[in-house]
């Protein structure tokens, strides 16, 4: 099969390839918004045993990512080592997906086991399609543009998916079930793992003929597989994978901590629980100016400078607002839509660097660069930074004399809602930006190593 990973892709793959990015954060954005709501108010379940099982879950799911990108690594196959996946795990995700919101008529014991088996079963197949997708993209092109191009389509699916997750989930089910909640999220699971699986399935189809096949293994002995085979010192000396992997986990926990207590700060600080509305509504277009200008932006300052560039904007909006103490709302909603600016610009490049960090450890090793393994590093980067602010943020609030529903809070409680969504962000940001400046100081050296394999394809395209 002819390698087209060098050519331009056309538009309509981009696109579709995109469309995945919709079945992934619509899981991501309803297991947020209605897992827990389910599992507690409709099935009745004790909070703690739900907790305690999601923590479980969480703790596997971070054990099970970089398990799961070695896999892929060693997949051999006609569909490609990525698009085999999408092919056979498309389906049973979408399965798994539905039966997180289906209960059959089971004991309390049976109720608790029902949930543990299937949020498991939810979050490993979410990772068998999600390090596959990610993975892909690196394949189906090499071209920095072409990939800043794609994750701008990702980014407009991603909206979508919060849209439609985050705003219609409980009308539906509500709708659907005729008042009948348990009967609501049934038909509900139902349709979402049907998107789900059809989505991961348009990108299986539509990127046909563009993965490059993985040569078959040769007969060698196991000493010289071991010499072949990248040594997990070398995985972690791999400086721009390490330190975007860390500029990315800091940002997650600032958008993580400032959105876990959002409503509360909107509720009991400014006095009106609807501005978080407007906040996040604000934030999405933020989010969509960052895609609209993604692919010039790539292409005007790099992956590297970008990183930097977005959180030290973040850090700064946060800061603004911390210093002025939020003193009105154009400050807040000012200063909301730039800091989700920057955090969109860091975030939306995180992937293109890891793709970058596959160069970089090739060149320093001499060695075939793991993918699937790096990037499992993002997926683990991404979901403990997500995972960490709830207990953050839990005890945090321990640590003061909250009053549940009560209209009046201490002093105490608002300075710490205040923290919360301004200056503990603000740090994480900056920390970040850190992070993202030692990152620019390996970008000349990508580029020289990019440099080099952009000639030696030339020359194999001269010489055929």
């Amino acid at each position: 099969m002819e390698n087209t990973a060098q050519k331009k892709l056309p538009l309509k793959v981009k696109w579709l390839f995109a469309s995945g990015d919709f079945a992934k954060t619509l899981l991501v954005v309803i297991t947020a918004v209605c897992s827990l709501y389910f599992y507690t108010d409709v099935l009745g379940m004790d909070p703690d045993v739900v907790a305690l099982i999601i923590l479980i879950a969480k703790i596997w799911d971070f054990i099970n990512d970089p398990m799961m990108g070695a896999i892929v690594d060693r997949t051999r196959s006609k569909e490609g080592k990525c698009r085999m996946w999408l092919k056979y795990m498309s389906v049973p995700g979408g399965v798994v997906f539905a039966l997180n919101f289906i209960m059959p008529e089971l004991a309390e014991t049976g109720k608790i086991v029902w949930v543990a088996i299937t949020y498991t079963l939810q979050g490993m197949a979410s990772t068998a399609l999600m390090i596959p997708q990610n993975t892909l993209m690196s394949r189906i092109t090499t071209d920095p543009v072409e990939r800043a191009a794609i994750n701008s389509y990702r980014g407009y699916f991603t909206v979508a998916a919060n849209l439609v997750g985050g705003s219609l989930a409980i009308p539906f089910v509500q709708f659907a079930g005729s008042g009948d909640m348990r009967k609501g999220f049934a038909i509900f699971g139902i349709v979402c793992g049907i998107l789900y699986a059809v989505n991961y399935l348009i990108v299986y189809f539509c990127t046909k003929g563009y993965e490059p096949m993985e040569p078959e293994k040769a007969k060698v002995s196991h000493e010289q597989v071991k010499k072949e085979r990248v040594k997990l010192g070398e995985v972690l000396t791999n400086w721009p994978w390490l330190l975007v992997l860390l500029a990315y986990f800091f940002t997650m926990v600032a958008a993580s901590i400032s959105g876990s207590s959002g409503i509360q700060y909107a509720q009991y600080n400014l006095g009106d629980v609807n501005i978080y509305s407007i906040m996040s509504s604000i934030a999405l277009v933020g989010s969509v100016i960052v895609y609209l200008a993604l692919a010039p932006l790539v292409k005007r300052f790099g992956n590297a400078k970008l990183v930097f560039f977005g959180s030290l904007i973040g850090a700064a909006s946060y800061l603004i607002r911390f210093i002025t103490q939020d003193a009105n709302l154009w400050i807040i909603y000012v200063g909301y839509f730039v800091g989700n600016l920057g955090q969109s610009l860091a975030s939306s490049v995180v992937m293109l660097v890891v793709y970058d960090s596959f160069v970089y450890i090739r060149h320093k090793t001499g060695k075939a660069a793991p993918e699937a393994i790096l990037v499992s590093g993002f997926s683990v980067s991404y979901k403990v930074g997500m995972a960490i602010a709830t207990p953050i943020a839990a005890w945090l609030l321990g640590m003061v004399p909250f009053v549940s529903g009560s209209a009046v809070q201490e002093q105490s409680v608002l300075n710490l809602f205040l923290y919360e969504n301004t200056l503990i962000p603000a740090v994480a940001f900056a920390i970040a930006a850190v992070m993202g400046l030692a990152l620019m100081k390996f970008d000349k050296e990508i580029q020289h190593y990019k440099a080099i394999d952009a000639a030696a394809v030339e020359g194999q395209t001269n010489n055929v």
